[in-house]
């Protein structure tokens, strides 16, 4: 009997970013029923809706929600889960993607066949390559692929990246809630951890996402306060042990070095 894929839902917020929607969807691929749900964040520069449904036209159902004014993104991505949990009742998973980013090597399809073997596991990541925004390729990141792995290191940063994500919306949303807003610019890090202390987590051990180093990002822009809220988290969730003390050193230290120097500091350990 062949696999069937359940319906999923793709939720992408937007912020000013009306091309790098375009080469997002372009990349998607999925032998499922899905629907593509794209949050726009009070942007200024305004995006072509006809353009954005010709892609996948046959095969996809857009929905579009809009901010009257700019909100941040823990609020925009809470009304792209909170639409899907209200309004497709139906769809059992939600998964990720950030502007300019690509889904590689079959993703959607990988994760979901993966989950649906897996049914203990209610978010699931996978292994990511870093690239410029030229699309040069900088280097890979290998990520922890079970639970107890991921957990420990989530002291030192967030373990599923964000963009990779696809969750199993109604158990989470109706154990966990939605994003936290009192976490900025690190709100999947203290999402993701709160899931993992109720259920099981994993990455793959394929690589599946391009992740795009983009300076005008969240990760770029406001770094400092990234990595601030990175030490709150841990000191939320501290114990005395190994991962949480050497995490808060790290961070400690990381909030003295620029987003530009980390990567490049990454890039060439990657390629000795």
């Amino acid at each position: 009997m062949p696999f069937q894929y359940p319906k999923l839902a793709v939720l992408i917020p937007h912020y000013n970013e009306p091309e790098a929607i375009l080469k997002s969807l372009k990349s998607i691929e999925y032998d499922g029923k899905l629907a593509i749900v794209i949050v726009n964040d009070g942007s200024k520069k305004k995006y072509d809706k006809e353009k954005i449904e010709s892609i996948g036209s046959d095969k996809y159902t857009y929905h579009f929600l809009s901010n009257e004014s700019n909100q941040g993104i823990e609020r925009t991505l809470n009304k792209g889960l909170k639409f899907i949990y209200e309004n497709l009742s139906d769809y059992s998973y939600v998964a990720r993607l950030d502007c300019g980013d690509l889904c590689i090597n079959d993703r959607l399809n990988k994760q979901i066949q993966f989950l649906e073997k897996h049914p203990n596991i209610h978010l699931l990541g996978a292994q990511i390559e870093l690239i410029d925004t030229e699309g040069n390729f900088l280097f890979s990141v290998n990520l922890p692929l079970e639970h107890d792995k991921i957990m420990k290191r989530m002291f030192f940063n967030n373990m599923i990246y964000n963009g990779t994500s696809i969750l199993k919306i109604r158990p989470i949303i109706e154990t966990i809630g939605y994003y936290p807003l009192n976490f900025p610019a690190s709100e999947d890090h203290a999402y993701f951890f709160s899931i993992g202390k109720k259920f099981e987590v994993a990455n793959m051990p394929e690589f599946l996402y391009r992740y795009e180093i983009n300076p005008n990002s969240i990760s770029s822009l406001k770094r400092r306060q990234q990595v601030l809220t990175r030490l709150k988290i841990i000191r939320y969730n501290f114990y005395l042990g190994y991962y949480p003390i050497v995490g808060f050193i790290r961070n400690l230290i990381l909030l003295f070095l620029s987003r530009e120097l980390t990567t490049r500091l990454k890039s060439i350990i990657k390629s000795n």
